[in-house]
């Protein structure tokens, strides 16, 4: 068994060539068997809920012994950063890759369940590595979004591209490359 990585979908139908399915496919037969991918259905995802979502990423993580990756697409990464920045984690993380997610912060009614805390980046500053990815022609979350995420977390890598919309649904050597990249060395806590 490889090393393992936590996958954290989008909001909206999961089924075959929905949702993150592409990416999901792509990572899987680019990464190999190097890697142990675990992808958890997130509970109601076309009406999706912090809470119930936090419970299933919870027991997730409960099961994870040793270091991990995580990846989050769309509202799966800006679940990601939420749970991270609010909950104290004690196993080591290699590293957060975060993938078209929008940013939260301050929203109204019920988006603002996914808002951030306005000192979330100081609460991620223990994750050695944190990736961000957006397109410009995403149709789905501003591009602006990128940009305010960086803000917040300036220790992060952002990279940015114009072709890739938003779904990230064909091959993604970038992020391969940044997953790789990182190995399996062991982070110490």
């Amino acid at each position: 068994m490889g090393q393992k990585i936590l996958f954290i979908h989008s909001a909206g139908s999961q089924g075959d060539n929905q949702g993150s399915d592409g990416l999901l496919t792509n990572l899987k037969l680019a990464l190999g068997e190097s890697y142990s991918l675990l992808c958890p259905k997130m509970p109601d995802p076309e009406n999706p809920n912090y809470q119930a979502w936090k419970g299933t990423l919870g027991t997730q993580l409960d099961l994870i012994d040793d270091q991990i990756i995580l990846i989050g697409h769309s509202l799966g990464g800006s679940v990601l950063l939420k749970y991270f920045s609010e909950i104290p984690y004690q196993k080591p993380i290699l590293g957060m890759f975060i993938i078209a997610s929008p940013f939260f912060m301050g929203r109204p009614g019920g988006l603002a369940q996914f808002s951030l805390r306005k000192d979330f980046g100081s609460r991620l500053v223990s994750i050695p590595r944190i990736y961000l990815y957006h397109s410009q022609d995403d149709e789905w979350v501003p591009f602006d979004h990128q940009s305010r995420f960086a803000e917040n977390l300036p220790q992060s890598v952002t990279r940015n591209f114009t072709d890739y919309g938003h779904s990230f649904d064909r091959p993604f050597p970038e992020l391969i490359h940044d997953i790789t990249s990182i190995g399996t060395s062991k982070v110490s806590r």
